[in-house]
């Protein structure tokens, strides 16, 4: 009797543990899919060519954060969708000077890219819609200068003392790569001449109304906050951002001026990148800010795809100077930006 008990009592144990076992392995399932999930809202891609790390929210009806470049905490700024798709951006107060809801152009062009993707990878008529209104958006808002176009920010921005209306070579380069998408699905020439005028604007230095700066022997430098009377601020990530679009330009459409904006933008970055080097960690502008860790990140994997295009060694330096950084070798911190409120991103 007290075999049989024993027994009875040693199948329940097991039975017992094999739910334990099933419990705690599901929980572990659970926690390592929010583990994962949250690790993506921090970095995933938005640029699926070129698999660019991104800090950005995976809602589908939400848009890359970070990619509104003009914000200056990217948990900060509420992105939301409008009816028909386009991104509106609210980034609140930027040092106590309310902005409020706004349209990025580069957010706007990083959503189409998104829904170019999903319509290639769905055919959903709902993200064909969408890519048809973020890119008719682009076109309407592309104001026509002659032998170029450009798009303008409509809202000042503190950081750069930016006040409106004001450029981005960013921005340029985005909308040029969500035109090329649009005219990929929809076949219509308007996208991609309108691309081509948006490639027309980064031979116009900033001086007037454009975005570049020249220099005759140290390349082209194509900045994220360009305007007429601002800090020349030569933001990192922007500039790389903007060089990769002008390849992708160029690699779809084997045009030799974007080739040779491409080369003249790379001929700068190699001059320039020894600049942003702070004690083995990034610098996020020419100005000194640090970068935070998040667009230190974004500089490594830049630079890595840059190099795997050019070969260029100082690239591929920087990539792995940057990608080794230790916390244990803290950046040093430029004493002029104590005492100023500068974007620490």
């Amino acid at each position: 009797m007290y075999s049989r008990h024993r027994r009875l009592i040693y199948r329940f144990i097991e039975k017992k543990s094999i739910v334990i076992f099933i419990l705690i392995l599901s929980a572990a399932l659970i926690l390592l899919q929010t583990s994962s999930s949250n690790a993506q809202v921090r970095i995933c891609k938005f640029s699926f060519r070129f698999n660019q790390t991104i800090v950005c929210n995976l809602n589908p009806n939400s848009t890359p954060i970070s990619g509104a470049r003009g914000i200056t905490n990217t948990s900060s700024a509420k992105i939301t969708l409008d009816s028909t798709g386009i991104p509106i951006v609210n980034y609140g107060y930027i040092h106590g000077i309310y902005v409020g809801p706004q349209r990025n152009p580069v957010t706007i062009s990083q959503k189409a890219i998104y829904y170019y993707d999903l319509f290639r990878k769905t055919l959903s008529k709902k993200a064909d819609e969408s890519l048809v209104n973020t890119a008719n958006w682009l076109l309407e808002n592309a104001q026509f200068r002659g032998n170029y176009s450009m798009l303008e920010y409509k809202f000042s921005y503190p950081t750069y003392d930016m006040t409106s209306p004001w450029r981005s070579g960013m921005a340029q380069g985005q909308a040029m790569e969500a035109l090329v998408d649009a005219y990929r699905v929809l076949g219509e020439k308007k996208y991609l001449d309108t691309a081509k005028m948006l490639l027309n604007s980064f031979f116009v230095e900033v001086k007037n109304g454009g975005v570049t700066f020249k220099t005759p022997t140290n390349g082209w430098w194509y900045e994220e906050y360009a305007a007429n009377a601002s800090r020349e601020s030569r933001v990192l990530n922007g500039m790389m951002y903007a060089l990769l679009s002008i390849y992708e330009y160029y690699n779809y459409t084997h045009a030799p001026e974007a080739k040779y904006l491409f080369d003249r933008g790379v001929l700068a970055l190699d001059r320039t990148l020894p600049h942003y080097d702070n004690n083995g960690y990034s610098n996020y502008d020419i100005l000194g800010t640090l970068a935070s860790i998040q667009y230190h990140h974004i500089h490594v994997d830049l630079l890595g795809r840059l190099y795997n295009i050019t070969k260029d060694g100082i690239f591929k330096a920087f990539h792995d100077r940057w990608g080794n950084y230790h916390i244990s070798k803290p950046p040093l911190m430029n004493p002029a930006l104590l005492n100023r409120k500068a974007s620490q991103r």
